[in-house]
């Protein structure tokens, strides 16, 4: 789950969703945990958006199954592979 804002993230990231939902861009600014500064994630990821929503508090919206296709320790972008996920095998 990862919110898409102006601005720098608490984790030290800065997260963009296109205008037609398709990509995803990512930039490591300021490496918060360990496993930013080594690289290591999954390259396919389920996403879900998390939108903060006045007095009422946090709504979750499902973005789709990504790949990440262009990825650096720094900097990543994912692609949208599909709008559904039923199971597990989209891992596979």
């Amino acid at each position: 789950m990862i919110r898409f804002k102006d601005g720098l993230s608490d984790a030290g990231w800065i997260n963009r969703l296109s205008q037609n939902g398709m990509v995803i861009e990512e930039s490591l600014v300021l490496a918060v945990y360990s496993s930013h500064r080594r690289g290591l994630f999954a390259r396919t990821r389920v996403v879900f958006e998390i939108v903060e929503k006045p007095g009422s508090g946090r709504e979750y919206m499902f973005r789709g199954v990504f790949k990440c296709v262009e990825c650096t320790r720094s900097h990543h972008k994912w692609y949208r592979s599909s709008e559904w996920f039923e199971n597990s095998s989209v891992y596979k």
